[in-house]
């Protein structure tokens, strides 16, 4: 029962209050220690919900807010209460590292910074922040690759996570590994034979390498691109913003020269896309420290870096020289003084104080009893009892004498302050003389006017503006606004003519220039085709291939049946024999007709064709 008891949280305990004696509640609260530590799973039950007893040695209980699933208990030491467990089946404990435990279980690190989603630092009970994941992954939340991100509750999106590459087709796939159909061949896509395998990709696309009409230059659906030829598609029209799309040998396309800012991957001129900085961070960019962000363009967000000592407050500095961000004494919870700004950028209230608290402190003359030393006669009375008025001046009503005499303008020790420069304030101390001193130097003034606006240049040839607040201290950057299609000396490049390539570079006003001329053209334009003549009047053909050069010359047909000018003899045209004729052939390689014969014997008369050579009458015989 007092394992089960100490391993509640808060709200049980108070549930239980309602219900036992205050007696029995005041021995279990002595008797319960500031941190309890479990052996097991049974220890861990909380009005009725039982816990887990994690490798740390204490109670975790399900939260579905935590991205894990489970947040450990009120009864754990102040580095783990009220946290989420890590998703990565950590504990969290940070393995003995990081401070000492004591037998009774208390720790003795220091906490934290509190935690302030948006302020790109991962701390308290978020699960990440801004680029800021903890060391978290796709592959720490159970999925197999993609781009964990950040949402703005800092909690872990997982929305571009994936599981591609486990060998299981899954709903947003097209294959993964050897699960693939169906389809399942080329033939049931139309581009080849049932003996040819269609293929799955890295990133789980179906390609058709092994497919036979897969690389003929010409695109054939299902295929997206074939060799060079990308059907008028661009990266803009595959849902990118620009690049160079190409074609993959598998006739899927190769998104890889792409660029889309605000996918979350860093490619082609962009900085940074979303938490993929490049490996870079405030310090890389020559910043003290700080957390570095991705702006929306795509380019470095550097308003969370800093660099201690330039005079303006940055990043995570709560100050610098005498930018404090608007702070004063009163913002601090004192009720007057100076505050002023530490060398490491932290606020240092020490000229601060808190009329009312019985400790003189910063500008104050006096407070309640602490009168600093001084009494009537020190501030030039006669005698009588010196007291400190609410405001922490010197009260001299109970004094007696004239002190000053009659020319007195102020009271001795009293102070005054006054507002000055940008946002700041100054001070003056009346004197043992009566007399006030001279002012002191603005303190606490801002880094700027209030209403005053200031531009920058950023980006592509964009500009950005903020303003300067009521607290004299500027406000965040605005959007870039008015950039150019492109930054200064990038170069594009796009497909031109036969096969070939035209670039064009970016000015210095951020456009895009001229594009220069088309070369390293082909011989001819993918699918063309040219015939020329070839033996006897006959034609041969050959096809332009994807790569703009011209493929072989096929058979010769359609051929005729001579070659113009040829010349045929009859050496036995007469009608008893012999005699000589001939024919030409024609342009068209077709003979033409004989010509006459010439020579030989023909009947005469009566006479007959009686054997060849011979004629005579009819009855005759060959000689």
């Amino acid at each position: 029962m007092m394992g089960a008891m100490r391993g509640w949280s808060t709200g049980a305990w108070g549930r239980l209050s309602r219900q036992v004696p205050w007696f029995a509640l005041l021995f279990a609260a002595c008797a319960q220690p500031a941190v309890f530590e479990c052996a097991d799973d049974s220890a861990c039950v909380a009005a009725g919900v039982a816990g887990q007893c994690e490798l740390s040695g204490h109670c975790s209980f399900p939260d579905a807010s935590c991205a894990s699933g489970r947040r450990y208990g009120d009864l754990a030491p102040s580095r783990l209460a009220g946290l989420c467990l890590p998703p990565s089946g950590s504990d969290g404990s940070g393995g003995g590292e990081g401070g000492s435990t004591d037998a009774g279980g208390t720790n003795d690190t220091e906490e934290g910074p509190a935690a302030q989603c948006g302020d790109g630092l991962r701390a308290g009970d978020e699960a990440c922040d801004g680029a800021d994941l903890g060391g978290l992954d796709c592959t720490s939340e159970g999925f197999i690759g993609g781009m964990l991100r950040c949402a703005s509750d800092c909690t872990l999106d997982t929305s571009r996570c994936n599981r591609c590459g486990d060998g299981v087709r899954d709903d947003d796939e097209e294959c993964d590994g050897a699960d693939i159909g169906p389809p399942s061949t080329c033939a049931e896509v139309g581009l080849g034979t049932p003996n040819e395998a269609l293929g799955c990709t890295a990133d789980c696309r179906v390609e058709y390498s092994a497919c036979e009409r897969c690389g003929d230059g010409a695109i054939t659906p299902p295929e997206g691109c074939d060799g060079s030829e990308l059907g008028g598609a661009s990266c803009a029209s595959v849902g990118f913003e620009e690049g160079a799309l190409s074609c993959l040998p598998g006739c899927i396309f190769d998104t890889s020269g792409c660029t889309a800012c605000g996918d979350g991957v860093r490619a082609g001129i962009e900085a940074c896309d979303g938490v993929d900085l490049g490996g870079q961070s405030c310090q890389s960019l020559e910043f003290d420290s700080g957390a570095l962000a991705c702006a929306a363009d795509c380019s470095f967000d550097t308003i969370g870096c800093s660099n201690c000592g330039d005079g303006t407050a940055s990043g995570l500095e709560a100050c610098d020289g005498l930018d404090l961000r608007g702070a004063s004494c009163a913002s601090e919870g004192f009720t007057a003084g100076v505050l002023a700004c530490a060398s490491d950028c932290s606020l240092d209230a020490g000229g601060c104080g808190t009329c009312g608290n019985g400790a003189r402190e910063g500008d104050e003359a006096c407070d309640q009893l602490d009168l600093d030393g001084q009494s009537c006669v020190s501030l030039g009375f006669d005698g009588g009892a010196l007291t400190c008025a609410a405001a922490c001046m010197f009260d001299t009503a109970q004094c007696t004498g004239t002190g000053c005499g009659d020319a007195a303008v102020c009271t001795a020790g009293n102070a005054e302050m006054e507002a000055c420069g940008q946002c700041g304030t100054r001070s003056r101390n009346c004197s043992d003389t009566c007399l006030w001193g001279s002012w002191s130097a603005c303190a606490g003034e801002g880094s700027c006017q209030t209403g005053q606006s200031q531009n920058e240049a950023c980006g592509d040839c964009g500009t950005r503006t903020r303003q300067c607040g009521a607290s004299c201290q500027w406000g965040g950057w605005g959007m870039c606004s008015g950039q150019g299609a492109c930054s200064e000396g990038e170069v594009q490049n796009e497909a031109c003519g036969s096969c070939g390539s035209r670039s064009r570079t970016c000015n210095a006003a951020c456009g895009w220039g001229s594009w220069g001329a088309c070369v390293g053209q082909g011989a001819c334009v993918p699918g063309a085709a040219e015939v020329e003549p070839c033996g006897d009047c006959g034609s041969r053909t050959r096809v332009c291939t994807g790569s703009c050069g011209w493929g072989a010359w096929g058979a010769c047909s359609g051929q005729g049946v001579c070659s113009p000018g040829a010349m045929d003899t009859n050496n036995n045209c007469a009608q008893c024999g012999g005699g000589t004729q001939t024919r030409t052939c024609t342009a068209s390689c077709a003979w033409g007709q004989f010509g006459g014969c010439i020579g030989g014997l023909t009947r005469e008369g009566a006479n007959l064709c009686i054997c060849d050579g011979f004629c005579g009458p009819q009855g005759s015989s060959c000689p």
